[in-house]
């Protein structure tokens, strides 16, 4: 097991930019910037929201952020049926859902899975990543 970070573009539902912008202003209010939303439905509904800080994110944070989040999705009625609300930090496997988190990890390697093939990366067997204006590039070996 891998425990390089993971970089995967997440395609947003609607549902979860909605979820997204509800839980912003509150994480911000908690002290915590909002990393991402996960769904998954597959029977009971599931509700995942990563949060970080740079002082690291504390249960107790999560446990509050749960809680208010909770409360407003409850009345906004914005997810279907029944859920389960998980909120936690991205851990050290994290997923980047936006280009801007992947910027942060500029010169450091990172495990990239496409959903898509890419014809001009099939036979490459390293990336090279720059930071924009910067002349130079880290290269990973993949």
């Amino acid at each position: 097991m891998s425990l390089l970070p993971k970089f995967t573009v997440m395609n947003q539902s609607p549902l979860a930019a909605a979820i997204a912008d509800l839980a912003a202003p509150l994480a911000a209010s908690l002290g915590l910037e909002l990393w991402g939303v996960e769904l998954a439905f597959s029977g009971r509904g599931l509700v995942r929201v990563f949060v970080e800080s740079e002082d690291g994110v504390s249960v107790d944070q999560c446990a509050e952020l749960s809680r208010l989040l909770g409360l407003s999705l409850d009345v906004e009625d914005l997810v279907p049926g029944a859920y389960v609300l998980e909120v936690s930090s991205p851990g050290l496997e994290r997923t980047f859902f936006t280009e801007a988190q992947l910027a942060r990890a500029v010169g450091q390697r990172v495990e990239i899975t496409l959903h898509e093939p890419r014809p001009a990366l099939l036979r490459r067997k390293k990336a090279h990543c720059r930071r924009p204006g910067s002349k130079r590039s880290a290269i990973s070996s993949f």
